[in-house]
């Protein structure tokens, strides 16, 4: 009976030691809206922001909430520059009083400042005329930006593999068609249709220095210079559903030409019946073929922003060198600091074509000087008959590409000038043919090169 009445006094005991440690931590994190008001009313006109941001999520945390709260927690965002954070909450603000001008300017400027352009166009459809006139809101003209860009793709692979004994050992034939130099020009323009949609066309010339070489009997019977040319169409047309959410769909054909020599194996007539010993002579010969055919693809994106993300999801459909390829992938772009001083964009790409394979893609960029930007990628993964960019980038050449590397530099040159500059190294990979008997029998053996290429762009922003 004792034993029972103290373990109820321990009981007791224990309960109110908890009251007594966690009720004055309760009772301190209590906050109500005039104590909030007050201490972030102070902290704002001391330009206090950390302290402004602390109060307001402290406010929001417990279920406090008012025009005021959010109008000065997205002013103190937007102040140390982390302009996304700043859109969440001049976004609820609006929700309290939507024909705020203030209000809507301050987010109208973090979609800019950003890199949320689209959503800042369809924002000042809902401006009034005052303030279309004060921030100068450019009027939704037909041209929205022209862009060029050009450049060359240096290769090692005449210089490498130029010398190699293709017809093996046995000396009877082999065949290598290298590729080689490219030459790259592209032209594209972008309309607004209206606020909500625009349209980018662009056509692109591709010039590839190839080298046919044939070499039989341990002689170099034929090398045969030439080029490969390809005329390519891009559309895509970018559509706004809503705040942050968009979907771009995109068509690319490719029309590829090209005339080179092919082998042609002419088996020796039968020797007379009244001939004793065989005809053993083998005859060959070169004639030049003319080559045309159509590539295409078609590619649909969806792009949300939320927060410090931009997420993308997409998927392709393309009909490659006489192959079909169903591509799928995502990317989150990530603004660690709200703006656009630094970035990351990671890829990851599933590619099915006669089985599945996976791409890699990691970019890092950043502001290295008040309008110059450097972004540096890196890209594992075979990307023959791939794309990227929303199908604006097609590895068509054949050629299995193990690796991509490079950096990009972009300068806001003016306000309507933005020049860019483009750096990138690719290893590739590609193969030759070795004929062991006349009968056809052919070992393949696969060879490396590297391609460096520079690629040079002004955009014009109208």
């Amino acid at each position: 009976m004792h034993i029972t009445k103290k373990k109820k006094s321990l009981k007791w005991i224990f309960f109110f030691l908890l009251i007594f440690l966690f009720l004055p931590f309760k009772t301190k994190s209590q906050i109500n809206s005039k104590t909030v008001e007050e201490k972030m009313y102070n902290s704002y006109l001391k330009k206090n922001w950390n302290d402004v941001i602390q109060i307001g999520k402290l406010a929001i945390k417990n279920n406090i909430d008012y025009f005021y709260l959010r109008e000065r927690t997205g002013i103190a965002y937007y102040e140390k520059k982390n302009y996304r954070k700043a859109i969440i909450h001049f976004k609820k603000a609006l929700k309290f009083d939507s024909d705020n001008n203030t209000i809507l300017e301050y987010l109208y400027y973090s979609y800019m400042l950003s890199g949320r352009e689209d959503d800042a166009k369809v924002l000042s459809t809902k401006f009034s005329e005052e303030l279309c006139k004060k921030i100068n809101v450019k009027q939704n003209k037909i041209i929205k930006n022209i862009y060029f860009e050009g450049g060359n793709s240096f290769s090692n692979n005449n210089s490498k593999n130029g010398d190699i004994d293709i017809d093996g050992n046995e000396d009877i034939r082999g065949e290598m068609d290298r590729n080689n130099d490219i030459l790259y020009a592209h032209l594209g323009i972008k309309s607004n249709i209206n606020s909500y949609i625009s349209v980018y066309q662009g056509y692109s010339n591709i010039n590839i220095s190839k080298t046919k070489q044939i070499r039989i009997n341990d002689k170099n019977v034929r090398t045969d210079d030439y080029k490969l040319k390809q005329n390519e169409y891009y559309i895509n047309s970018n559509i706004h559903l809503t705040n942050g959410l968009k979907i771009t769909p995109a068509f690319h054909l490719i029309n590829v030409k090209f005339a080179s020599i092919k082998t042609v194996y002419l088996p020796p007539p039968p020797p007379p019946s009244f001939q004793l010993k065989s005809f053993s002579g083998t005859i060959y010969r070169f004639p030049r073929k003319d080559t045309s055919f159509y590539n295409y693809l078609f590619s649909l994106s969806i792009t949300k922003d939320i927060s410090l993300f931009s997420i993308s999801i997409f998927e392709t459909y393309s009909n490659l060198n006489g192959k079909k390829q169903l591509q799928t992938g995502a990317s989150i772009v990530y603004y660690p600091l709200g703006n656009l001083d630094l970035y990351t964009n990671t890829t990851l790409i599933s590619i099915y074509e006669y089985k599945n394979r996976f791409i890699f893609d990691q970019m890092l960029g950043f502001k290295i000087f008040p309008k110059i930007w450097l972004e540096s990628f890196v890209t594992l993964g075979n990307l023959a008959n791939c794309n990227e960019k929303n199908g604006f980038v097609v590895y068509n050449i054949g050629d299995k590409i193990t690796s991509k590397k490079g950096i990009s530099l972009i300068w806001s040159l003016s306000k309507n000038i933005e020049l860019s500059l483009q750096y990138q190294n690719m290893k590739k990979r590609t193969s030759y043919k070795t004929y062991t008997s006349l009968n056809g029998y052919i070992t393949t053996n696969n060879i490396k090169y590297i391609n460096q290429t520079i690629i040079g762009g002004i955009k014009w922003k109208f």
